[in-house]
């Protein structure tokens, strides 16, 4: 038995689409002929459940996925229809992952489901927040409207890890390079000139010793330590999946100094536009706050959203549950509360987003323009080291020699 998408017109002249199993076409001619439903166009589905469960677990990188949400969204707001504007997407992506993705979904579609149905069978491509948008978007009859907004917040969202990422390119070339360069002097140059010292008879000084030990054990036990530090990072990021794990991990995230002012910085941006698309969108209140919990990806602050939605489903404000938290800044906790009062939460969660995004922008730039003179003093500080283990013990052969 095989699948076959089909293409017919019934008796009132309408376009009728969907799928059927059926051992050939002629057979599908047949069941849709005794239905009533002239045949016009048929192809088989040639994905096994198999492929197609392979399918659905397909993920895809944020670029691809935001270039997805920019093309989908203006091909629909152009007048195209959902299935018609996927068509014209698989023609033009050069992804072969999305390509399948796509296929799939225009499957789901032709066969009955609402876009938001079908997309809730790729639960690894798709974020629940973009599903969530697609459904109120489908329920309100404004899907094109839903589509823009979140369009512009995943944007938003991509601008801000791109420019995190830039930031800190700099600085990892800056402590790979200094790193490589003194390991070869310490393990390749300075055993050379310990050897004509020994040779000379002169007794080295304490920082000439602590190199030249430093250079032997990274020269005798490089191996070692290469596969001490390998199973060192593999058992963190084992650890770090575990439950007790990654409470640790967001606890540190919170709490490590500037960077951890950097990461709320980020979560707060994150959480108020989050809030905002999915209110504008027509997402119910509590199941925004499921939805948010979920976007923010940090234990900690999880437990507080979900204590904040019990407390909002019986009846209190969202502002005054998240008053008692540590966490949650006053100036956006106010601003919510405005937004309370005044039945406009998701224009008041865009403004407090956008001011949280120029804030983190800002504390990106002082974050690079700090890291780089610590960093070059820090190297500093180790080359000059390094200096004067050589040349102490050069001035005292330099001194024996004019004897």
């Amino acid at each position: 038995m095989s699948t076959y998408t089909y293409k017919a017109w019934n008796d009132k002249g309408e376009v009728v689409r969907g799928s059927l199993q059926a051992a050939n076409e002629e057979e599908i001619s047949l069941k849709l002929k005794k239905e009533g439903l002239l045949l016009t166009e048929i192809a088989e589905f040639k994905d096994s459940v198999a492929t197609a469960s392979e399918i659905y677990s397909i993920k895809l990188p944020s670029d691809v996925l935001n270039l997805f949400y920019i093309q989908f969204t203006n091909l629909l707001q152009s007048g195209l229809s959902i299935i018609k504007s996927l068509e014209i997407m698989v023609n033009q992506t050069q992804n072969k992952k999305l390509k399948m993705v796509l296929k799939q979904l225009i499957h789901l579609v032709e066969g009955g489901q609402n876009l938001s149905s079908a997309l809730t069978h790729f639960p690894k491509t798709f974020p629940k927040l973009f599903i969530n948008i697609v459904k109120a978007g489908e329920a309100s009859g404004k899907l094109e409207n839903a589509l823009a907004r979140f369009t512009v917040f995943s944007n938003q969202q991509q601008e801000l890890k791109k420019k995190m990422q830039g930031a800190l390119i700099y600085p990892c070339i800056l402590i790979i390079s200094a790193i490589g360069v003194i390991l070869f002097i310490v393990s390749s140059i300075i055993p050379q000139f310990y050897t004509i010292f020994i040779k000379a008879e002169i007794t080295l000084p304490y920082p000439t010793q602590i190199l030249n030990f430093v250079g032997v054990f990274l020269t005798s036990y490089w191996l070692l330590l290469l596969a001490g530090l390998g199973a060192f990072i593999i058992g963190l990021i084992l650890f770090s999946k575990t439950e007790l794990g990654k409470g640790y991990f967001d606890y540190f995230k919170l709490h490590t100094p500037l960077i951890g002012n950097l990461y709320k910085k980020m979560t707060f941006t994150r959480f108020s536009l989050t809030i905002g698309t999915l209110v504008e969108s027509g997402v119910p209140i509590l199941k925004s706050l499921d939805i948010v919990k979920e976007v923010l990806d940090n234990k900690i602050l999880a437990k507080i959203i979900t204590r904040c939605r019990n407390s909002v489903e019986s009846g209190e404000k969202i502002a005054d549950s998240l008053k008692s938290s540590a966490y949650f800044p006053r100036d956006l906790v106010e601003m919510l509360s405005v937004g309370e009062e005044s039945g406009s939460i998701d224009k008041t969660m865009f403004k407090v987003g956008e001011l949280y995004l120029i804030e983190t922008e800002f504390l990106i730039k002082k974050i690079t323009t700090l890291i780089e003179p610590v960093l070059m003093l820090f190297i500093g500080s180790i080359i000059c080291f390094i200096l004067i283990s050589l040349l102490l013990p050069i001035f005292d052969l330099i001194g024996l020699m004019s004897r």
